[in-house]
């Protein structure tokens, strides 16, 4: 594995909002050349008018815009929703078309397949964002309604046995085999047309169906629709310890029928990836509390994290509330590639501290073979209502990534969510014009994210036939090769993190590339590959 460092001595000015929550950063740190940096991008991120498809023209001016700044802001992966209510931004057998995509003609241009191959024109990656369960959002809709829309197609919503109807959600059953195997032949379906880095889940996974999650009461998640799916379980599986009156039971029985989604999914993208020579992550985006405890983390035998969970308090805890998702049991059986929690609060947050989440999950990844991104919140900085530090620390923002750089397992952020981007580039944003430059100080010139410690390095030689004429170069294509890197300098070539100028994609048996910014002076340059583990191959001098 190759992580070329620099050494940067950062002197920060520390905000002591308080001994517990605040961000303790060092003087000197070693600063990670390789970094995951990303952005949500959804219509159900204030961005609906640029995801909806009007024409082909429209299309690519908008995602054009997007894609632009993306790399305006140094970013080197984008998690874009393809998949937000049990539909598809894509033809499908399985899915009826999204409403934010009526219209398209998918046989003379399939949009999502244009941008994915633009994304990595642009040496970025993309990460196909989906919704595994969630049908509707609102209860407003009738079974009538919903069965129509999807008569004619191979989806269990077809079928109102397989519907649970939620307080202001409608979702696909998690606890049936239907289901699961649904999904799973939804992502091998997507798989099948598109070239992605991943397939991308956020929060999303039961919902709250009238009891709020509660196992205890006058009304508990006992009086949910679910009830005859997990009557039916207990009728089935004899063997079973749940007991069909007992609320705590019936929480433990559907993290675990969500722990079999996860693992069916793990072994079909193992099996698709050995199959077809690809590197494709599952990745969870889940709340950013897993449950509040005392922060504290051991480890057994075989490296998996005991503990009662992060420095939190009162935080809604993904692992109960209505969610019941046991991230942590994923991490410590590596189903999952990576996961982003949504760790959104400002470091002087009283009850969810950032330092007291991130740093939790900093030590819970510690032996395992998944990687560990960070959620910002960078939206609540243009918020009204009270968001602590994201308002009053013209500094939070560079903290927090000089915190997540510094994290010893943490490899990169992801800003929630491009809307807020967008705003800033626009000038439509109530943020600080301090807080913006102070924090995109650490946004260097883009560097690709860290190696996936959880496939087998792909290590790359170095191009061929370099041919330079001036300020343009052309070299042969290299097999295995994801992207190209090209270093500029005006003394001699290091291929330090920082003489990088440009990372692209291209599909050509020649590459060729072309100096934007020549000036007039006598530069030198450099070429490496990236391989499709993110391992950096051998450098050329041009």
């Amino acid at each position: 594995m190759e992580i070329s460092k620099s050494i940067s001595k950062i002197f920060l000015i520390i905000y002591l909002f308080s001994l517990s929550n605040c961000l303790i950063i060092k003087d000197e740190y070693t600063e990670a050349s390789q970094e995951f940096r990303a952005a949500w991008v959804s219509p159900w991120g204030g961005d609906a008018d640029l995801i909806k498809y009007y024409s082909k023209e429209d299309f690519i001016t908008k995602m054009t815009y997007i894609l632009d700044t993306f790399k305006m802001y140094n970013m080197n992966s984008i998690i874009y929703h393809v998949r937000t209510h049990n539909d598809a931004l894509y033809p499908s057998k399985l899915n009826p078309v999204s409403p934010y995509f009526k219209g398209v003609k998918f046989d003379e241009f399939n949009p999502l397949e244009w941008m994915i191959k633009e994304t990595h024109k642009r040496g970025m990656d993309f990460h196909a964002w989906m919704n595994p369960y969630r049908i509707k959002s609102g209860n407003q809709y009738s079974m009538k309604e919903i069965l129509e829309l999807y008569n004619g197609y191979e989806n269990p919503a077809n079928d109102s046995s397989c519907i649970l109807n939620g307080t202001d959600t409608i979702i696909l059953d998690p606890g049936l085999q239907k289901v699961r195997k649904f999904i799973a032949d939804t992502i091998l379906e997507f798989l099948g047309q598109f070239d992605v880095e991943a397939i991308h889940f956020d929060d999303y996974f039961y919902c709250d169906m009238g009891a709020g999650g509660r196992t205890e009461g006058e009304k508990t998640i006992l009086d949910e629709p679910d009830q005859k799916t997990y009557e039916d379980y207990i009728d089935a599986h004899p063997e079973c310890e749940y007991e069909k009156d007992n609320a705590k039971d019936k929480a433990n029985w559907r993290r675990y029928q969500v722990d079999l989604l996860i693992i069916l999914l793990k072994e079909q993208l193992d099996e698709y990836n050995k199959k077809n020579n690809k590197h494709v992550q599952l990745g969870i985006s889940p709340t950013g509390i897993y449950k509040n405890g005392d922060g504290e983390v051991t480890y057994d035998k075989d490296g998996n994290a005991i503990t009662t969970g992060s420095k939190t308090d009162g935080g809604q805890e993904h692992f109960a509330s209505y969610l019941f998702c046991d991230t942590l049991k994923w991490i410590n059986h590596n189903w999952i590639h990576y996961i982003l929690p949504q760790s959104y609060w400002a470091a002087d947050h009283p009850r969810a501290g950032y330092k007291n989440v991130m740093g939790w999950w900093n030590k819970v990844v510690k032996y395992k073979n998944v990687n560990l991104y960070s959620g910002l919140g960078l939206y609540m900085a243009d918020l009204s209502g009270k968001t602590y530090g994201w308002q009053t620390n013209d500094h939070e923002l560079y903290d927090q990534f000089v915190y997540v750089n510094q994290g010893e397992y943490i490899d990169g952020p992801s800003i929630y969510n491009f809307h807020t981007l967008r705003k800033l580039r626009d000038g439509e944003s109530t943020i600080s014009a301090t807080q913006i430059k102070n924090g995109m100080v650490l946004w260097t010139k883009l560097v690709p994210p860290k190696e996936l410690r959880c496939f087998a390095t792909i290590k790359l030689g170095s191009v061929q036939n370099v041919v330079r004429d001036k300020n343009k170069l052309t070299f042969d294509k290299l097999n295995n090769a994801k992207f190209y890197l090209i270093y500029k300098s005006e003394s001699s070539i290091t291929f330090d993190a920082k003489e990088i100028v440009d990372i692209f994609g291209s599909e050509g048996n020649t590459i060729s590339w072309e100096d934007p910014n020549p000036g007039d002076k006598n530069y030198n340059y450099g070429i490496k590959a990236l391989s499709y583990t993110n391992t950096l191959g051998d450098g050329v001098i041009a």
